[in-house]
């Protein structure tokens, strides 16, 4: 957790150098928070790639964004737990 920490607070610090515009996706990124959370975005959709198993794209998005928008989800919370432990496995 610590590593994390010290790996996001290096990549605001070098974005705030380094302010960057996307012209490949049409996405601007215009401070320090939109540079790590692309960079946050590409991290999480690259881990999803590297995985062996079928992911549906669709339902992984509305996933991601119920959650961070504090949606009530679809799966209880053992339901979550022993996928998370199946993954892990």
């Amino acid at each position: 957790m610590k590593l994390s920490k010290i790996l996001l607070t290096s990549l605001a610090v070098a974005a705030l150098f380094n302010l960057t515009s996307c012209n490949k996706s049409n996405v601007k990124l215009d401070n320090a928070q939109d540079t790590v959370s692309w960079v946050m975005g590409e991290s999480l959709a690259l881990s999803v790639q590297s995985t062996p198993l079928k992911i549906n794209k669709e339902v992984l998005i509305k996933a991601f964004e119920a959650t961070m928008n504090g949606k009530d989800q679809p799966i209880d919370n053992q339901t979550y737990a022993t996928v998370m432990q199946a993954l892990n496995e």
